[in-house]
């Protein structure tokens, strides 16, 4: 691969001196870059007619360490011009520094606003020719003008009927503008609090680290907690400000800690807009959580017919997604549908994956 970029520009080379038409030049220059994993023709513009080029420098595996390392220096020598209240967005503006150099892709909308105005204030991006004192308050105003800041999601705490639970379950959403994204449900209660009142106790860790440091999610991130995986955040009452218990990983359809990395980047989106990483198909069991989770929210407004639909929607999606099951069962059993029962039953138990208490629920159902 090192050796053919050198080949083609020869080979561009010649052509220009054989007096080849520059068009000619072009298409071969752009086909040997494709070739070697260069950038795109619409990344980079073609060499022109005789041009000399380079090819780019090897960067080193620590070069951005280097540079991050560099970035924070810089932060932390302009850190005490701030006013108050933007100092407590420091944490922020560091874990948006770390990420640009170490998981740029995970970056949303709103951060990468922030980076390029902390960019220029740290002297990173050239800009025009303007005083320190200038450039500090233009830096503010910018960060004090991000739509996060402005308009942070509201944290909304509520319970939900739903087929096979005795009890409503206790139900967290983010909401930004008309976006809603159910964060966290929680089917029982426990330690002498309800479902509802666990809920809260979501609610309010996430009140907490968002009044301490309006940008905490900018460094949220999966850690374990007393042998639980959790969404930790550095301002959050105990580190952390929701868990990825056994029991919701199993209604999202995956294993806890890939639960707590979901939550994580979830939260992000919500905060910060889509990233680049947010814009990958989701995969057919996700699709088919979000059919389940409208099934839930239309079952507890009393529409059973769509509910049952989107539960079969979510079936379809994903045939090994065994909580759509449940719902469904337990649906059919509550209007004493017993052909419709058994069937779904008997289907479900041809899955795998199967825990002992679901794999009992559909033997029964199944009868």
């Amino acid at each position: 691969m090192l050796g053919k970029p050198v080949y083609c520009w020869n080979v561009v080379s010649r052509l220009n001196r054989l007096g080849v038409f520059a068009a000619l030049t072009v298409g071969v220059s752009l086909g040997c870059a494709t070739y070697a994993g260069a950038q795109t023709p619409e990344q980079s513009p073609a060499p022109a007619e005789g041009q000399t080029v380079e090819t780019a420098p090897v960067v080193s595996a620590q070069a951005p360490q280097e540079m991050l390392k560099d970035a924070l220096q810089k932060l932390e020598a302009k850190e005490s011009v701030l006013d108050a209240e933007t100092r407590k967005l420091v944490p922020g503006f560091k874990a948006i520094l770390t990420r640009y150099y170490t998981d740029k892709e995970s970056l949303t909308q709103e951060e990468k606003k922030i980076l390029f105005a902390l960019r220029q204030w740290l002297g990173m991006i050239k800009t025009r020719d303007i005083n320190l004192e200038e450039m500090d308050a233009t830096f503010v105003t910018k960060v004090k003008q991000s739509a996060v800041l402005q308009k942070p999601p509201r944290v909304v705490v509520g319970e939900r009927k739903v087929p096979g639970i005795a009890d409503p379950i206790g139900i967290v959403s983010l909401v930004q503008g008309e976006q809603e994204r159910v964060i966290a449900e929680i089917p029982n209660g426990a330690g002498g609090l309800t479902a509802k009142q666990r809920a809260r106790k979501v609610a309010n860790r996430l009140a907490t680290a968002a009044a301490a440091d309006p940008l905490w999610w900018t460094g949220a991130s999966v850690a374990r907690k007393k042998g639980a995986y959790v969404v930790a955040a550095a301002t959050a009452p105990d580190g952390y400000v929701i868990t990825a218990d056994n029991d919701y990983a199993k209604l999202r359809g995956m294993s806890a800690d890939k639960l707590a990395a979901t939550l994580m980047r979830e939260i992000r989106q919500i905060y910060g807009g889509s990233g680049t990483r947010s814009v990958e198909r989701s995969t057919q069991t996700e699709i088919a959580v979000r059919l389940r989770e409208q099934g839930d929210t239309v079952y507890a407004k009393g529409d059973t017919v769509q509910a049952e639909r989107l539960y079969n929607q979510a079936v379809e999606r994903d045939p090994a997604y065994l909580p759509a099951y449940e719902r469904l069962v337990a649906l059919y059993q509550q209007e004493n549908n017993r052909v419709a029962r058994r069937y779904t039953a008997v289907k479900a138990l041809k899955q795998s994956g199967l825990t002992t208490q679901q794999r009992q629920l559909f033997t029964r159902m199944a009868k």
